[in-house]
């Protein structure tokens, strides 16, 4: 399994409102459970089935200047 990570951080002097990330499985990948799609701040709001390629949603809303926000999610590589 192969495990991404994304940080997303507010660099500016105002809160970041309504900040979605967006992402799609690596070609030759599939999503995996073992591995599943979480964030330290908001919520995952889609994800591919297991053992599917696709896309991955993630709602994060607010950040506040300084603050970040850490995205994971796992995928294999596919046979």
């Amino acid at each position: 399994m192969i495990r991404y990570r994304i940080t997303v951080t507010n660099r500016g002097t105002a809160p970041a409102t309504a900040v979605k990330v967006f992402d799609t499985t690596p070609a030759y990948t599939t999503y995996t459970t073992t591995g599943p799609a979480a964030t330290t701040v908001g919520n995952v709001t889609s994800e591919p089935a297991n053992g599917a390629a696709g896309a991955l949603t993630f709602d994060v809303g607010t950040l506040n200047p300084g603050a970040s926000a850490v995205i994971t999610f796992g995928v294999a590589i596919a046979q």
